[in-house]
């Protein structure tokens, strides 16, 4: 299971970041009718998928959730996103001090 930090609620329930909660309540409730454990009881796919919708709808219909939510996600994407390869002193302007060969 992804955390909340890596996991894209936006994605997941298939909205804009600038979509509004009557649209994220009217997502939520037709992916979750496609994937319910009450219509699939045997389907393990489903029922994690059920969950996942759950998880990301708990944190997008909340406004406090949604704002932390939110502000990861720019962190995130401001540091090149997740697993990025960068230098955490790239973005001084003299870089990684160098030491003096003498």
């Amino acid at each position: 299971i992804l955390s909340t930090l890596t996991r894209n609620h936006y994605e997941i329930l298939g909205v804009a970041s600038s979509a509004s909660r009557a649209d994220i309540k009217k997502a939520y409730i037709e992916k979750a009718k496609k994937c319910h454990p009450d219509l699939f009881p045997d389907n393990e796919e489903k029922t994690k998928e059920f969950q996942d919708l759950q998880e990301s709808y708990s944190v997008l219909s909340d406004t406090k959730k949604r704002a932390a939510f939110s502000q990861r996600q720019q962190q995130t994407a401001g540091a090149g996103g997740p697993g990025a390869s960068r230098h955490p002193y790239s973005e001084f302007s003299g870089g990684i001090p160098r030491q003096s060969n003498a």
